[in-house]
């Protein structure tokens, strides 16, 4: 188990309960691998209570014998996130079972900070994309696992203010590269490689594109915490849309206006005038309502073709009827 974890881990080995405790409150440890059984059953339940009290978000992973009850493990019991079978495992699943703990302990975490700030399926969405982010899913095995189409989830994503379900995917993986980058001696070049880039290069464009930061400047504030506040702040993408909501208002008043301007050259042709005196005579302006230009436009043009202001009063009074009769 050793050789399998230390070539993608830094291992740690201690050989008594005490010994780890100490080992927790001096150094960052993302995880650990206990032995359930060791020195008693009992004691090394106590032992993993007191560590989940103390270090909430950290990941354990119990070191089963086969001969022992598996049920004892899988129904909970421990609280653990995960669970090593002596003697049947080879050193690629011990790896991945390892990192599977680690990452669904981080998805956790991650999920319990930013709760209140999206619905349970956007919760469910982020924590799977992060719990899968080496595993290079698909878009539509994203949907199968949220129990929706890939519209459907990308309509609850939107409600939620988060991206594409794509995006998202892509989030998963920068946040667990955050994680691996805050660790102690982890560089660009083996984070691209745990999370199956082909060159560190793409995951510091990622990293720049959706975070703003370098991964030097990931590593140096904190790396997880630096990358989840730059990808989860409340305010993200508000300055871009109040910058284009002045541009569409000043776009829909010049052609309003411009349509406007036209339709008044239109009316001025050679039945403008009698147009213009039935809008007067009706009391309304072309738009349907009083319009204090268009009637003093209209007032101007009726005195130029020999209609007096008496005239267009007692049309006012008189109503549609009496335009009838004229015509």
């Amino acid at each position: 188990m050793l050789t399998a974890l230390r070539g993608m881990h830094a291992v740690v080995v201690r050989s008594s309960w005490h010994a780890l405790s100490e080992t927790l409150a001096q150094t960052s440890i993302d995880g650990c691998v206990v032995d359930a059984d060791h020195p008693s059953r009992d004691e090394a339940r106590r032992e993993i209570e007191a560590i989940h009290e103390q270090y909430p978000g950290l990941a354990i992973i119990a070191y089963a014998d086969v001969a022992g009850e598996l049920e004892y493990y899988d129904l909970g019991e421990l609280g653990v996130d995960g669970v090593l079978l002596a003697g049947r495992l080879e050193a690629d699943e011990i790896r991945n079972l390892v990192d599977q703990a680690l990452a669904a302990n981080s998805a956790i975490r991650i999920v319990h900070e930013l709760e209140g700030q999206f619905s349970t399926v956007g919760s469910r969405a982020v924590a799977w994309a992060i719990e899968h982010a080496r595993s290079e899913p698909s878009v539509e095995q994203f949907a199968a696992a949220m129990g929706r189409s890939p519209r459907m989830l990308v309509s609850a994503l939107h409600r939620d203010s988060l991206p594409s379900p794509k995006t998202l995917l892509l989030w998963g993986r920068l946040l667990r590269a955050g994680t691996y980058l805050g660790r102690d001696r982890c560089t660009v070049e083996e984070t691209a490689f745990l999370l199956g880039y082909s060159t560190a290069s793409s995951l510091a464009r990622a990293m720049k594109k959706n975070t703003g930061f370098t991964a030097g400047e990931v590593a140096a504030q904190g790396g997880l915490t630096c990358v989840q506040t730059a990808l989860f702040a409340p305010a993200r993408g508000a300055p871009a849309k109040l910058k284009v909501l002045p541009l569409a208002l000043a776009i829909c008043f010049q052609v309003g206006w411009r349509l406007d301007r036209c339709y008044r050259r239109r009316r001025r042709g050679p039945r403008g005038d009698q147009h213009l005196q039935r809008e007067l005579s009706l009391g309304v302006s072309r738009r349907g309502r009083w319009h204090r230009s268009d009637l003093r436009h209209s007032f101007e043009r009726i005195r130029t073709s020999g209609v007096t202001h008496a005239d267009s009063a007692r049309r006012c009074r008189e109503g549609p009827g009496e335009i009838a009769s004229t015509r």
